[in-house]
């Protein structure tokens, strides 16, 4: 008869793989984040909607998450409108073809001064010397897909480095984070699927609502409540970037260098006064926060996850994603394609109050737009099981 310190025993042996593999998943995340531009959020308990017109303040919660340290560029986005014409030259176009992804440069007629609105429509996106500016004209829709293809890219480049994408299997398929995880490919091989497929491979997405605001009130330390409950020292303290030689995570502070360094060697038309016509600023200039991130609450307005409904009453709420719930997501809009609701918009961008991250906006999911959008990704952090 096993005694209750057997069971014991027993129970943390069987729990201890679990635990270490959960604690092993975790680590390789951080690593290979560790090599890119997000910055890790911690999760926590805010405000939401502190300092705007209407005061509806709520208390919210979010888990931690990752989150771009800066918008995403011209140059970014121009690498994936590259491989959508080169998929198309290969007569592999689908649905999502290049047509359909490039940004609506058209929007500078209708956002900036006459005098060099049709100027901006040729150079903005094309012209090197905007290569880290941040990409607008691009609809909530646009952005989404471009977050899926990030993140088969990153994947795909990882199941390379971990010998799971071979090179039979590279000269034979197209590279999708969905069909690879889902052991597609090696099936129509007939070879075994890898035991820890999910292990590593994680996907770039856009920040929810919650998540957005509560990286850019850059709450970092000990809060302290009223007696109403809510967060008493919640205050927005962006700094200016100018002085800022180094960012404190290193594969930023060495893209910002690379950023600085092309401006040096592709200068501004002449034209391109940011100052004189309120134009964008490259993603490296601006605002910092407390976390290290750019241009979170000014520069251009940002594209977040949620659909846009008015708020009505104070309520506590605690906000997640998961995988699955963005898989389901990427599925609908094929569907939804032209009959999307509005969505959130956050950043200062055309507020009334640019002080407050508490702002909120909204516009269609496509569409032309009266004002420069933009946007920049996240991503959730692997979970560990709860015992």
């Amino acid at each position: 008869m096993k005694t209750p310190q057997h069971q014991l025993l027993n129970t943390l042996l069987f729990l201890f793989p679990i635990f270490l593999f959960a604690q092993q998943k975790k680590q390789t995340q951080r690593v290979s984040v560790e090599q890119t531009n997000l910055l890790l959020v911690e999760g926590g308990t805010f405000n939401m909607g502190q300092d705007v017109e209407e005061d509806i303040v709520r208390l919210v919660t979010v888990s931690a998450f990752y989150v771009d340290a800066t918008q995403v560029t011209n140059k970014e986005y121009r690498a994936y409108t590259d491989y959508l014409d080169a998929n198309d030259r290969m007569g592999t176009t689908n649905w999502r073809g290049s047509a359909g992804m490039r940004p609506d440069t058209t929007i500078w007629l209708r956002c900036v001064d006459t005098s060099i609105a049709a100027q901006l429509t040729e150079d903005y996106f094309r012209l090197p010397a905007f290569d880290y500016y941040p990409v607008v004209g691009v609809s909530w829709t646009q952005a989404t897909y471009f977050a899926k293809w990030r993140s088969d890219r990153r994947n795909e480049k990882l199941a390379i480095e971990s010998g799971y994408w071979t090179a039979d299997l590279q000269e034979k398929y197209s590279f999708t984070t969905s069909e690879f995880l889902a052991g597609d490919y090696h099936k129509k091989e007939g070879k075994e699927l890898p035991k820890d497929l999910n292990s590593i491979y994680s996907n770039y997405r856009l920040l929810s609502e919650a998540e957005w605001e509560l990286a850019a009130w850059a709450l970092i330390g000990k809060r302290e409540f009223t007696d109403e409950g809510l967060v008493s020292n919640q205050v927005y303290k962006p700094l200016a970037t100018e002085g800022k030689e180094r960012h404190h995570k290193t594969a930023v502070n060495k893209y910002r260098k690379l950023a600085l360094r092309h401006a040096k060697k592709y200068p501004l038309p002449s034209y391109y006064d940011t100052k004189k016509y309120d134009l964008p600023s490259a993603v490296f200039e601006g605002e910092i926060n407390g976390y290290g991130i750019y241009n979170l609450n000014n520069n251009v307005a940002e594209w977040v996850e949620d659909w846009y409904k008015e708020i009505v009453k104070p309520t506590d709420e605690i906000n997640t994603i998961s995988e699955s719930e963005e898989e389901i997501r990427l599925r609908r809009i094929k569907k939804l394609w032209k009959k999307l609701p509005p969505k959130v918009l956050k950043g200062a961008s055309g507020m009334a109050n640019k002080k407050s991250p508490g702002n909120r906006s909204s516009a269609k999911a496509m569409g032309q737009y009266e004002r420069l959008i933009g946007f920049r990704c996240g991503m959730t952090v692997m979970e560990m099981p709860q015992f």
